[in-house]
């Protein structure tokens, strides 16, 4: 019916404001706020970041340094609707950063400080 998409759309419009309404509440400092943003996100996180890892062990770690920062950097999202968006960024990135040091670690075990054979 025509009705439904209207329904639908309004239902989206209200879970937006809801969503927009909890990122505010978590900004001002709630921890119990800033926790439900954790739950509500950790399963789409870890599924989103799997892939780029590759590295099914690693998918925890990464997961757990996104939520890490984005609690820290929340105050730094001037408009909370956009949220999800700047989440998702901030897991991409989080998990790209994590590659690229495991990259850069000396194979070997080399010890650390300036140790030089030459």
């Amino acid at each position: 019916s025509a009705a439904f998409p209207a329904t639908a759309e309004a239902l989206a419009a209200q879970e937006r404001a809801e969503l927009t309404a909890v990122v505010v509440r978590a900004q001002r400092g709630e921890m119990a706020v800033q926790s439900e943003l954790v739950r509500r996100y950790t399963v789409r996180i870890s599924a989103f970041v799997r892939p780029i890892l590759l590295q099914p062990s690693s998918v925890e770690d990464v997961v757990q340094m996104v939520f890490i920062k984005m609690v820290r950097r929340l105050t730094l999202l001037r408009d909370p609707a956009v949220f999800e968006s700047w989440l998702f960024r901030l897991a991409r990135n989080t998990a790209v950063d994590f590659l690229r040091r495991r990259r850069c670690r000396p194979a070997g075990g080399a010890p650390p400080g300036p140790h030089r054979s030459w």
